[in-house]
């Protein structure tokens, strides 16, 4: 026989207010059971990633050329880096994006237009 568990209460918060709203958005929790955010910012069809710190979101801009940032997954590394594989709309490519702790690097891997 099951049991079912009910949540007291949810923390509900706003990560990113910048768009109208947030689509095709990946989760992952760090080591320290941080949640890690990849997500597509609309109307701006933006990759931003979001992470929280301990006591605040820190948001980045990771691909803002075009449309990209659609249908985004996320994975963090074994220190915490993310990883983030996404479609580009206009170009029709998938890109993988990853921060090295510095700098964001953004790799299209594969890219078909049709004839």
């Amino acid at each position: 026989q099951a049991s079912i568990v009910v949540a007291q209460s949810w923390n509900i918060q706003v990560v990113d207010s910048d768009g109208e709203f947030s689509s095709w958005t990946s989760l992952e929790l760090d080591s320290s059971g941080h949640p890690h955010i990849s997500y597509c910012l609309i109307p701006y069809f933006d990759l931003r990633y979001a992470e929280w710190n301990g006591s605040e979101w820190e948001i980045a801009i990771v691909d803002s050329t075009g449309e990209t940032g659609c249908q985004t997954s996320l994975d963090l590394d074994y220190n915490d880096l993310p990883h983030i594989a996404y479609i580009d709309y206009d170009t029709e490519s998938v890109n993988y994006a990853c921060w090295n702790g510095s700098v964001w690097t953004v790799y299209v891997i594969d890219q078909e237009r049709p004839a």
